[in-house]
């Protein structure tokens, strides 16, 4: 038996194992993912805005922290990664833009199919998994992804930092009433 089946396996057998979680859990990671692909869609049309990049990356968060909170780590393992790449859309702009949306959505298809495999449904899962790693490994998402990350933040808070005094108590105090 290969990985490949293991990991269709597990997914199926997480299904059966929790039937009452997966009635709701499941319309709510098929509802994230589509808004997910809504997002991107109108992303790769040219609206970039920070509400769709936002998007994106709330969407992939979203199924991340429901597949961990019910235990269903495959899932959220995969959601996780997304979610990474979504940041570094949403927070930086130093990655082609067509390379960062193509891998979110590779990874976006290969949630579909794993939720496929999970249904016991025909899935792509091999072929999704493996376009996914093909697009996001060359991301290099590691600590280069997090130092970027914080130098903009950095600069737009350096860009937005006023100066500012310090003045006790007393003084403002005093100031306060001359004022009236």
């Amino acid at each position: 038996e290969s990985k490949l089946d293991e990991l269709a396996e597990k997914l199926r057998q997480f299904k059966l194992e929790n039937g009452e979680i997966w009635e709701y859990f499941a319309p709510e990671v098929y509802d994230n993912l589509a808004e997910m692909q809504r997002s991107l869609a109108a992303a790769q049309s040219g609206d970039t805005s920070e509400e769709v990049t936002s998007s994106i990356f709330r969407t992939g968060h979203t199924i991340k922290g429901a597949a961990y909170t019910v235990n269903f780590n495959e899932l959220g393992d995969l959601a996780k990664e997304v979610e990474s790449i979504s940041r570094a859309l949403r927070e930086t702009n130093d990655f082609e833009f067509n390379e960062v949306s193509d891998a979110i959505g590779a990874g976006q298809d290969a949630l579909m199919q794993m939720m496929h495999a999970a249904n016991g449904e025909e899935h792509q899962l091999d072929r999704a998994l493996k376009t996914f790693r093909d697009l996001y490994v060359p991301l290099n998402l590691g600590e280069e992804i997090i130092t970027q990350v914080q130098e903009v933040k950095q600069r737009k808070t350096a860009e937005t930092r006023t100066t500012t005094i310090r003045v006790s108590l007393e003084k403002i105090d005093t100031l306060m009433n001359l004022a009236g």
